[in-house]
């Protein structure tokens, strides 16, 4: 997918759930966040399990790099 695809999406989603918070909108999409203590150097993941939308995140990752986190729907 072109990083302009990407850009376009990601807008896409932000005018539907109007805001850029990602937590929010994961929790818009439906998509559960768990906060996983055994990532020594993962920052975070996604994963469609159980009939389930999840992103794993690293509690441990800085305050601006959680702010920034990205994910494509």
């Amino acid at each position: 997918m072109k990083s302009q695809e990407i850009y376009k999406k990601a807008e896409n989603l932000v005018h539907l759930c109007g805001t850029r918070n990602p937590e929010q909108i994961a929790k818009e999409l439906g998509i559960w966040i768990y906060y996983e203590d055994n990532f020594n150097e993962l920052l975070g993941m996604y994963t469609f399990r159980w009939n389930h939308r999840l992103i794993f995140l690293n509690p441990r990752m800085g305050r601006a790099t959680k702010k920034d986190w990205v994910f494509c729907s």
